[in-house]
Protein backbone atom coordinates (compact mmCIF):
# COMPACT_ATOMS: atom_id res chain seq x y z
CA UNK A 1 0.00 0.00 0.00
CA UNK A 2 2.95 2.39 0.63
CA UNK A 3 4.50 1.89 -2.58
CA UNK A 4 1.40 2.30 -4.60
CA UNK A 5 0.28 5.28 -2.30
CA UNK A 6 4.14 7.12 -2.89
CA UNK A 7 4.08 6.33 -6.87
CA UNK A 8 0.75 7.98 -7.17
CA UNK A 9 2.17 11.28 -5.64
CA UNK A 10 5.18 11.29 -7.97
CA UNK A 11 3.32 10.30 -11.15
CA UNK A 12 0.56 13.09 -9.75
CA UNK A 13 3.44 15.88 -9.20
CA UNK A 14 4.89 14.68 -12.79
CA UNK A 15 1.47 14.77 -14.27
CA UNK A 16 0.86 18.74 -12.64
CA UNK A 17 4.31 20.16 -14.31
CA UNK A 18 4.14 18.15 -17.04
CA UNK A 19 0.70 17.55 -18.28
CA UNK A 20 0.98 13.98 -19.00
CA UNK A 21 -1.15 11.86 -16.82
CA UNK A 22 1.80 10.52 -15.15
CA UNK A 23 1.39 6.64 -16.49
CA UNK A 24 5.24 6.32 -17.55
CA UNK A 25 5.79 5.61 -13.54
CA UNK A 26 2.53 3.79 -12.77
CA UNK A 27 2.30 0.50 -15.52
CA UNK A 28 6.36 -0.38 -14.68
CA UNK A 29 5.54 -0.25 -11.35
CA UNK A 30 2.33 -2.14 -11.54
CA UNK A 31 4.31 -4.42 -13.74
CA UNK A 32 6.90 -4.74 -11.70
CA UNK A 33 4.74 -5.75 -8.15
CA UNK A 34 3.26 -8.41 -10.37
CA UNK A 35 0.28 -7.30 -12.29
CA UNK A 36 -0.17 -8.79 -16.02
CA UNK A 37 0.73 -5.06 -18.98
CA UNK A 38 -2.95 -5.21 -19.47
CA UNK A 39 -4.21 -4.85 -15.94
CA UNK A 40 -1.50 -2.63 -15.24
CA UNK A 41 -2.36 -0.62 -18.14
CA UNK A 42 -6.12 -0.51 -17.15
CA UNK A 43 -5.43 0.17 -13.79
CA UNK A 44 -2.88 2.68 -14.79
CA UNK A 45 -5.56 5.05 -16.26
CA UNK A 46 -7.91 4.40 -12.78
CA UNK A 47 -4.72 6.71 -10.81
CA UNK A 48 -4.36 8.99 -13.51
CA UNK A 49 -8.05 9.78 -14.41
CA UNK A 50 -9.07 10.78 -10.58
CA UNK A 51 -4.58 12.38 -10.66
CA UNK A 52 -5.65 14.36 -13.60
CA UNK A 53 -8.76 15.47 -11.96
CA UNK A 54 -7.35 16.61 -9.14
CA UNK A 55 -4.62 18.57 -11.72
CA UNK A 56 -7.14 20.06 -13.71
CA UNK A 57 -9.44 21.46 -10.59
CA UNK A 58 -6.33 23.25 -9.46
CA UNK A 59 -5.31 25.02 -12.95
CA UNK A 60 -9.12 25.83 -13.16
CA UNK A 61 -9.49 27.65 -10.36
CA UNK A 62 -5.75 29.34 -10.68
CA UNK A 63 -5.68 29.90 -14.54
CA UNK A 64 -8.48 30.98 -16.91
CA UNK A 65 -8.01 27.17 -18.44
CA UNK A 66 -9.48 26.97 -22.41
CA UNK A 67 -12.38 24.58 -22.18
CA UNK A 68 -13.11 25.01 -25.77
CA UNK A 69 -10.13 23.97 -26.55
CA UNK A 70 -10.25 21.47 -24.24
CA UNK A 71 -13.19 19.55 -25.64
CA UNK A 72 -11.83 19.84 -28.96
CA UNK A 73 -8.77 17.55 -27.97
CA UNK A 74 -11.19 15.78 -25.48
CA UNK A 75 -13.43 14.26 -28.16
CA UNK A 76 -11.31 12.81 -30.37
CA UNK A 77 -9.31 11.29 -27.31
CA UNK A 78 -12.77 9.72 -25.77
CA UNK A 79 -13.07 8.16 -29.34
CA UNK A 80 -9.74 6.92 -29.83
CA UNK A 81 -9.22 5.15 -26.76
CA UNK A 82 -11.12 2.08 -26.47
CA UNK A 83 -9.63 1.85 -29.51
CA UNK A 84 -6.59 1.40 -28.06
CA UNK A 85 -7.51 -0.65 -26.40
CA UNK A 86 -8.40 -2.85 -29.23
CA UNK A 87 -4.88 -2.29 -30.19
CA UNK A 88 -3.17 -3.65 -27.01
CA UNK A 89 -4.96 -6.89 -27.14
CA UNK A 90 -4.06 -7.74 -30.67
CA UNK A 91 -0.78 -6.12 -31.46
CA UNK A 92 3.08 -7.98 -30.21
CA UNK A 93 4.26 -6.55 -26.91
CA UNK A 94 7.38 -6.10 -28.24
CA UNK A 95 6.41 -4.38 -31.07
CA UNK A 96 3.80 -2.04 -29.50
CA UNK A 97 7.27 -1.14 -26.64
CA UNK A 98 9.75 -0.19 -29.83
CA UNK A 99 6.51 1.81 -31.60
CA UNK A 100 6.50 3.82 -28.45
CA UNK A 101 10.09 3.99 -27.78
CA UNK A 102 11.01 5.77 -30.83
CA UNK A 103 7.89 7.73 -31.23
CA UNK A 104 9.04 9.74 -27.44
CA UNK A 105 12.45 9.82 -29.10
CA UNK A 106 11.05 11.45 -32.35
CA UNK A 107 9.24 13.88 -30.02
CA UNK A 108 12.31 15.30 -28.02
CA UNK A 109 13.51 16.32 -31.64
CA UNK A 110 10.19 17.88 -32.51
CA UNK A 111 10.10 19.93 -28.99
CA UNK A 112 13.66 20.98 -29.28
CA UNK A 113 12.71 22.25 -32.81
CA UNK A 114 10.18 24.24 -31.70
CA UNK A 115 12.16 25.49 -29.01
CA UNK A 116 14.65 26.98 -31.15
CA UNK A 117 12.40 28.45 -33.57
CA UNK A 118 11.93 31.66 -32.52
CA UNK A 119 9.71 33.05 -35.32
CA UNK A 120 7.10 29.99 -34.77
CA UNK A 121 3.75 31.63 -34.07
CA UNK A 122 2.25 31.61 -30.69
CA UNK A 123 -1.14 31.09 -30.42
CA UNK A 124 -2.78 33.61 -27.64
CA UNK A 125 -0.95 34.07 -23.74
CA UNK A 126 0.09 31.66 -21.96
CA UNK A 127 -2.99 32.32 -19.41
CA UNK A 128 -4.91 30.55 -21.84
CA UNK A 129 -6.82 33.90 -23.37
CA UNK A 130 -8.57 34.22 -27.46
CA UNK A 131 -6.71 31.22 -28.57
CA UNK A 132 -7.68 31.46 -31.91
CA UNK A 133 -9.37 28.79 -33.67
CA UNK A 134 -7.50 25.83 -35.34
CA UNK A 135 -7.53 23.89 -38.51
CA UNK A 136 -9.76 20.35 -37.32
CA UNK A 137 -7.61 18.12 -38.68
CA UNK A 138 -4.18 18.90 -36.33
CA UNK A 139 -6.97 19.57 -33.34
CA UNK A 140 -8.19 15.72 -34.20
CA UNK A 141 -5.18 14.22 -34.25
CA UNK A 142 -3.74 15.52 -31.27
CA UNK A 143 -6.74 14.41 -29.24
CA UNK A 144 -6.96 11.39 -30.78
CA UNK A 145 -2.97 10.34 -30.74
CA UNK A 146 -3.80 11.31 -26.47
CA UNK A 147 -6.47 8.73 -26.38
CA UNK A 148 -4.96 5.92 -28.41
CA UNK A 149 -1.94 5.91 -25.93
CA UNK A 150 -4.03 5.98 -22.87
CA UNK A 151 -5.84 2.40 -24.59
CA UNK A 152 -2.44 1.37 -25.61
CA UNK A 153 -0.41 2.28 -22.91
CA UNK A 154 -1.90 3.54 -20.08
CA UNK A 155 0.14 6.78 -19.97
CA UNK A 156 -2.88 9.17 -20.44
CA UNK A 157 -1.12 10.39 -23.72
CA UNK A 158 -0.02 13.95 -22.76
CA UNK A 159 3.59 13.08 -23.32
CA UNK A 160 2.55 13.16 -27.29
CA UNK A 161 -0.30 16.16 -26.69
CA UNK A 162 1.95 18.50 -25.24
CA UNK A 163 4.42 18.16 -28.17
CA UNK A 164 1.91 17.88 -30.84
CA UNK A 165 -0.06 21.00 -29.48
CA UNK A 166 3.18 23.26 -29.29
CA UNK A 167 4.29 22.16 -33.02
CA UNK A 168 1.33 22.06 -34.74
CA UNK A 169 -1.40 24.36 -32.49
CA UNK A 170 1.27 26.77 -31.65
CA UNK A 171 0.54 26.99 -28.53
CA UNK A 172 2.98 27.99 -25.68
CA UNK A 173 3.85 24.64 -23.72
CA UNK A 174 2.87 25.55 -20.19
CA UNK A 175 -0.63 26.27 -21.56
CA UNK A 176 -0.02 23.02 -23.73
CA UNK A 177 0.82 21.22 -20.59
CA UNK A 178 -2.85 22.41 -18.61
CA UNK A 179 -4.68 21.78 -21.66
CA UNK A 180 -3.39 18.27 -22.24
CA UNK A 181 -3.92 17.33 -18.08
CA UNK A 182 -7.57 18.18 -18.86
CA UNK A 183 -7.75 16.06 -21.58
CA UNK A 184 -6.30 13.45 -20.12
CA UNK A 185 -8.98 13.02 -17.80
CA UNK A 186 -11.61 12.39 -20.54
CA UNK A 187 -9.18 9.67 -22.74
CA UNK A 188 -8.39 7.74 -18.91
CA UNK A 189 -12.43 7.55 -17.79
CA UNK A 190 -12.61 6.38 -21.52
CA UNK A 191 -10.13 4.37 -21.58
CA UNK A 192 -10.98 2.13 -18.13
CA UNK A 193 -14.59 2.57 -19.13
CA UNK A 194 -13.05 0.15 -22.11
CA UNK A 195 -11.50 -2.28 -20.00
CA UNK A 196 -13.71 -2.68 -17.23
CA UNK A 197 -16.58 -3.43 -20.17
CA UNK A 198 -14.41 -5.97 -22.50
CA UNK A 199 -12.14 -7.84 -20.15
CA UNK A 200 -12.65 -6.67 -16.29
CA UNK A 201 -8.90 -6.59 -15.91
CA UNK A 202 -9.23 -3.28 -13.69
CA UNK A 203 -7.59 -3.31 -10.06
CA UNK A 204 -9.67 -0.56 -8.15
CA UNK A 205 -8.40 -0.73 -5.09
CA UNK A 206 -4.67 -0.48 -6.21
CA UNK A 207 -5.57 2.22 -8.78
CA UNK A 208 -7.34 4.17 -5.91
CA UNK A 209 -4.32 3.88 -3.60
CA UNK A 210 -2.30 5.59 -6.51
CA UNK A 211 -4.94 8.03 -6.97
CA UNK A 212 -5.18 8.95 -3.65
CA UNK A 213 -0.93 9.91 -3.99
CA UNK A 214 -2.14 11.49 -6.83
CA UNK A 215 -4.14 13.79 -5.66
CA UNK A 216 -1.85 15.22 -3.32
CA UNK A 217 1.02 15.48 -5.64
CA UNK A 218 -1.08 17.05 -8.40
CA UNK A 219 -1.68 20.00 -7.61
CA UNK A 220 2.05 20.67 -6.09
CA UNK A 221 3.02 19.74 -9.52
CA UNK A 222 0.37 22.38 -11.17
CA UNK A 223 1.85 24.64 -8.88
CA UNK A 224 5.52 24.43 -9.94
CA UNK A 225 4.57 24.53 -13.27
CA UNK A 226 3.43 28.48 -13.19
CA UNK A 227 7.33 29.03 -11.65
CA UNK A 228 8.75 27.48 -14.62
CA UNK A 229 10.00 28.41 -17.51
CA UNK A 230 9.28 27.65 -21.36
CA UNK A 231 12.14 26.52 -21.65
CA UNK A 232 12.28 24.28 -17.94
CA UNK A 233 9.22 23.14 -18.83
CA UNK A 234 10.60 21.67 -21.94
CA UNK A 235 13.49 20.46 -20.73
CA UNK A 236 11.56 18.23 -18.02
CA UNK A 237 9.68 16.86 -20.83
CA UNK A 238 12.29 16.37 -22.98
CA UNK A 239 14.71 14.05 -20.51
CA UNK A 240 11.35 12.49 -19.51
CA UNK A 241 10.35 11.05 -22.69
CA UNK A 242 14.14 10.04 -23.26
CA UNK A 243 13.74 7.91 -20.26
CA UNK A 244 10.26 6.23 -21.08
CA UNK A 245 12.42 5.77 -24.25
CA UNK A 246 15.03 4.05 -23.22
CA UNK A 247 13.18 1.79 -20.27
CA UNK A 248 10.64 1.17 -23.44
CA UNK A 249 13.04 -0.04 -25.48
CA UNK A 250 15.20 -2.28 -22.66
CA UNK A 251 11.67 -3.77 -22.18
CA UNK A 252 11.73 -4.50 -25.60
CA UNK A 253 14.77 -5.97 -25.20
CA UNK A 254 14.36 -8.25 -22.12
CA UNK A 255 11.44 -9.61 -23.68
Amino acid sequence: MVIELAAGFAAGVFAGITGAGGGILLVPILVWLGLPPLASTATSNVAISLTALSGTVTNTRKFDLPWRRVLLLAIPAVVCAPLGVMLAERLPTVMLLWAFAAFNLISVGLLQLRLASSSAPVAGSDAGEALPAVPATPAVATGGAGGLLAGLFGVGGGLIMVPMQTLALSTPVRLASRISLAVVLFASISAVVSHAVTHGDVRWLTGVIMAVGGFLGAPLGARWLHRLSDLQSTRIIQVTLAIVAVSFGWRALAG
